[in-house]
């Protein structure tokens, strides 16, 4: 899931520059040319919200409290564009996260990742400590004090040496502990302890463990750094090195000094960059990383000794990161694969999307894309304001979509979506009428396919197409159909027929009266071959037809040619007039004509 960006920027080119940097970097940035706009717009803001600021700004502490009185909890970091020292420490006083230089898109990144890091932490933390001291609440004062012993890393014999007590009771308690707590074991009550910020009982004496693998460096021989009580490593973990060497993710270790203490050859032609980190602190090595996500989540994982997952963006090597990170007895075992190339192609693809959409709303096609499990469809915000409805106020599911539609054309385009989500039709198509803001009904032409099925039964999950308003299209239809009936009820009484010839492709099209003089069987103006013409004219007539017709368009003359047709009747002589129309650039040339039955030749 994208995490959404509120950008604030009275500049357009700048906004537009911002909006671009945080999509190209896998965002999605919503961009405001002022806070009033935001406000007005966004009515469920989420992520972080970007305030530019330049020169004195002196309202600028009034705009980050309203900001936080409309979206509370949201961080707001601003960006500063020479923006002066006393603005921006007014505005931090006024509630803004963080102040970041708007030269360095690379440190607003870092800047980004560390507000959400910290905001999701807090949140987190909150709720889990006034858990765990709720839960502690519940013990005796016996049972608190062992629990501190095992925070402090001790034995039950050297809490109950610590505590004047047997092992035995130490034991009792423990157990007892272990239920007021509803702890299953001794490590999930002191992760409870931890959170809820209780102290040791004091401190334990305890080993360093060492390295689980060899160090990985170009043309060294295989070593690792040694505690002052490391055994043999061939002696503890004969395997390990070979599933660490062999696996195609990168894989580094951590003692509890945040030193490294083995590379992989992933590892190492991934973030050294040819230097010898080994022994060195990763803080160091990577100070930008210090200000990221990496970070608070490296340190909660060897505080809680529990295994966690993320992703972040590693501003020292301008790369993201899918890091897994699982606590081992000398400290920290860290998986994890380079995702620039997928964060970069996820964000192309939205891009693309995004172009997409623009065609679609400069063309006047509306984009939707229906969700057939949640009946959720997103439509067009152009396409809805074309209707006259606020894309806010809609409630854009495929009931209300429904709801709109002329109940004559509903049941026709329910079966049209069947047939097509049953995939008996390669695509969906349908015309009707809908609804509209203002209370009109309008033609719609909606083309759609399924995109997504479910893999073992093969049910359509998601369609996407595209919406046309058409009511205007099927005004000019309808009255070139009446035009055309009044045209062919005029010919009739005078005993004409109409034809139409395609000078591209030598097709011709025939009125039902021309048809019959011909004695052709076929449906009205079907695109026929001019072979069918000519098979329809009678030998003898047909060179001096065809002479007047090529005459007609190498001239531009009138087409005038007296010709016997064949039909089952007999006989008929016909009088053919045309001539050569003028069409719109790109439109395929045409000759169109008369037909007129004569009693006899003339």
């Amino acid at each position: 899931m994208f995490t959404a960006i509120q950008v604030i920027d009275e500049d357009t080119a700048q906004r537009a520059k911002t909006s671009f940097y945080l999509s190209k970097h896998g965002y999605s940035p919503s961009p405001y040319a002022s806070v009033e706009e935001f406000v007005q717009v966004n009515r469920a803001p989420s992520g972080v919200v970007l305030l530019a600021a330049s020169g004195q700004s002196s309202d600028l502490p009034d705009r980050v409290r309203k900001i936080i009185s409309e979206a509370p909890g949201l961080p707001v970091l601003i960006v500063s564009h020479s923006v002066s020292a006393t603005s921006a420490v007014a505005a931090v006083k006024a509630g803004a996260t963080d102040c970041v230089d708007g030269s360095s898109p690379a440190d607003l990144i870092v800047v980004i990742q560390k507000a959400l890091n910290e905001d999701a932490y807090c949140r987190g933390t909150q709720a889990q400590q006034q858990t765990a001291i709720a839960r502690l609440d519940r013990l005796s004062q016996r049972e608190r004090q062992v629990l501190q012993g095992l925070v402090g890393g001790m034995t039950n014999k050297q809490i109950a040496r610590h505590l004047e007590i047997s092992p035995r009771t130490v034991e009792m308690h423990r157990a007892h502990m272990l239920s007021e707590l509803e702890a299953a074991t001794s490590s999930e009550a002191i992760k409870l302890a931890i959170v809820a910020g209780m102290a040791p009982l004091a401190d334990a004496d305890h080993v360093s463990a060492i390295a689980l693998a060899p160090a990985y460096a170009p043309k060294r021989s295989p070593r690792q750094i040694k505690s002052p009580q490391a055994a043999p490593l061939d002696t503890l973990l004969p395997s390990v090195v070979d599933v660490l060497e062999g696996t195609t993710d990168c894989v580094f270790l951590l003692d509890r000094e945040d030193r490294f203490t083995y590379f992989n050859k992933a590892a190492v032609e991934t973030i050294a960059n040819g230097r010898d980190l080994l022994g060195a602190n990763v803080w160091s090595a990577f100070p930008g990383a210090r200000e990221t996500i990496a970070f608070g989540k490296l340190h909660q994982a060897a505080q809680e000794r529990k295994p966690l997952r993320f992703e972040f963006y590693e501003p020292d090597l301008s790369r993201w990161f899918d890091v897994s990170v699982r606590p081992i007895p000398s400290g920290l075992q860290v998986f994890f694969r380079d995702l620039t190339k997928e964060r970069q192609a996820f964000a192309e693809l939205r891009r693309s999307e995004e172009r997409l959409r623009l065609a679609l709303d400069a063309s006047g096609d509306g984009a939707w894309d229906l969700d057939l499990r949640s009946g959720h469809v997103e439509m067009s915000r152009r396409f809805l304001e074309q209707l006259h409805y606020d894309h806010q106020l809609v409630t854009q599911s495929l009931d209300w979509v429904k709801s709109r539609i002329h109940w004559e054309d509903l049941p026709l385009v329910e079966q049209s979506i069947e047939e097509h989500l049953l995939d008996r039709t390669p695509s969906f198509h349908a015309e009707y009428r809908l609804l509209n803001g203002l209370g009109e009904w309008r033609w719609i032409l909606d083309r759609g396919r399924v995109v997504d099925r479910d893999i073992e039964t093969g049910q359509a999950l998601r369609i996407v197409g595209t919406g046309k308003d058409v009511t205007e299209l099927k005004r000019q239809q309808a009255e070139a159909a009446e035009a055309l009936q009044r045209l062919e009820l005029a010919g009739a009484g005078a005993g004409a027929g109409f034809w139409d010839l395609n000078l591209d492709d030598r097709t011709v099209r025939f009125c039902a009266a021309s048809l019959a003089m011909h004695g052709i069987d076929a449906a009205p103006f079907a695109p026929l071959s001019e072979q069918c013409w000519e098979n329809s004219v009678h030998p003898e007539d047909l060179p001096a037809a065809k002479r007047a017709l090529e005459e007609a368009l190498v001239t531009g003359a009138m087409f005038r040619a007296n010709y016997r047709t064949r039909s089952s009747d007999g006989e008929r002589w016909i009088l053919g007039l045309a001539r050569v129309v003028q069409t719109s650039p790109g439109q395929p040339r045409r000759m169109v004509g008369l037909n007129l039955q004569l009693s006899s030749s003339l």
